[in-house]
């Protein structure tokens, strides 16, 4: 019992820094706010998050609930755990003030059309007003990076022309699915050269073309 305790204390730590830094965001982004956690993993966040008078629904495609269950964060009567698609969320439109994305779908899916559907589903979920922020990510389909192949291009170079590509993508995206670019920035290369990124998209209050009232 002691043993999972201490397991659950370290990965509900551990996932705290890493989704901070990943995301490039402090507490106060999330304080008082009910938040969509997609690819959430577990309910380690969640769990972090209610410390912070954040409200946390964790979000996944798979639910692993013998790891869970090793790690001590099996879901308990507290938290809230749906699993589902990201492409298709089981929630209503205007649920979420914030829906993050950390190292999960959004990140990891290489399939334009998809990526394009879940931002059109997490633009669907979001409050106006409310925010998308995605991290640790450079968030590229697979096939816009196809003409590097073959390229003998130092690791800086390679990530600073995906970086471009990768700007302009998100630019397509906010543009087509009516969302405001808040923030898009590079985090410390490593030693390697490597860089991830992290952006926040708004939503508007209003879109162009509706009205305050619908």
């Amino acid at each position: 019992m002691r043993g999972g305790l201490e397991r659950s204390a370290k990965e509900i730590k551990d996932t705290e820094r890493r989704y901070l830094d990943g995301l490039g965001a402090k507490w106060e982004n999330f304080e008082g706010k009910k938040i969509l956690d997609v690819g959430a993993n577990n309910v380690a966040f969640q769990r972090a998050a209610r410390q912070h008078d954040a409200e946390v629904t964790s979000f996944d495609k798979y639910a692993d609930r013998e790891e869970w269950e090793q790690d001590g964060l099996s879901p308990d009567e507290e938290d809230k755990f749906v699993q589902g698609l990201a492409e298709k969320m089981p929630f209503s439109e205007n649920s979420f003030d914030v829906v993050i994305c950390h190292a999960g779908p959004f990140v990891l899916t290489s399939n334009r059309d998809s990526i394009e559907v879940m931002f059109s589903e997490a633009q669907r979920v979001l409050n106006p007003g409310g925010e998308l922020r995605v991290g640790r990510t450079f968030i590229l389909p697979k096939e816009e990076e196809t003409p590097f192949e073959g390229q003998e291009l130092k690791i800086v170079g390679r990530q600073n022309m995906l970086q471009a590509r990768a700007r302009q993508f998100i630019q397509d995206i906010a543009q087509k699915y009516h969302f405001e670019i808040a923030e898009f920035r590079m985090h410390k290369r490593n030693r390697e050269g490597f860089a991830y990124c992290h952006y926040v998209l708004r939503k508007p209050l209003v879109i162009a073309g509706e009205t305050a009232g619908g």
